[in-house]
């Protein structure tokens, strides 16, 4: 299934055209209006998943989400090749394909190309969770090699933070490198900001 959330903005009868050409479209390739109230939901979700990644542990389900940004040319490579390797991954470890998870989105879009979120997740039910954590930290490595070798960011928007940053000397040159580190003892000497 496709989704799209569109918000249309400008004045009342502009909006109106432009929902009005958007509805026509959908409609002409079997799409539909789900409503405003679908919208906000899914936008509340986008708040929760942090929270649901502690709650899912609990019922034997690893799960994460990866925010990456790839010109178009590598879009639908990038997403073939990243959900095989989330199944290669998780049955070298002998857990069940049913028990695989794997889903994309493309969240927003440029000229050059378009961020991919990718979903992911396993169940672990059988394991403890120390070996659901080593299947997870392996599986989260080489999905983000796989997706810097094929173009993609470290991140789109959400920062680099502690979990991504042994991956920037991947993407960036060890100038930029050495830039940043100055920056950062200048306008932070205390590590305030992390």
């Amino acid at each position: 299934m496709c989704a799209a959330t569109v918000i249309h903005e400008g004045r009342r009868t502009n909006v109106e055209l432009q929902e009005e050409n958007t509805y026509r479209v959908a409609s002409k390739y079997g799409g539909f209006a789900a409503g405003e109230e679908s919208s906000k939901r899914a936008y509340f979700m986008t708040f929760m998943i942090a929270y649901m990644r502690d709650f899912t542990m609990d019922h034997y389900f690893s799960a994460d989400s990866m925010e990456t940004s790839c010109p178009w040319s590598e879009v639908s490579n990038l997403i073939n090749k990243t959900k095989e390797l989330i199944f290669t991954h998780a049955l070298s470890h002998g857990l069940k394909r049913e028990y695989i998870f794997a889903t994309f989105r493309v969240t927003q879009l440029y000229e050059t190309g378009g961020v991919v979120y990718i979903y992911y997740g396993f169940n672990f039910y059988g394991r403890t969770t120390e070996e659901a954590v080593s299947i997870f930290e392996g599986m989260y490595h080489a999905l983000r090699t796989n997706v810097i070798s094929l173009g993609g960011s470290i991140s789109h928007h959400h920062g680099v933070g502690k979990k991504r940053r042994r991956y920037m000397n991947l993407v960036y040159p060890e100038f930029m490198m050495k830039y940043l580190d100055h920056t950062k003892k200048f306008f932070d000497p205390n590590n305030v900001f992390g």
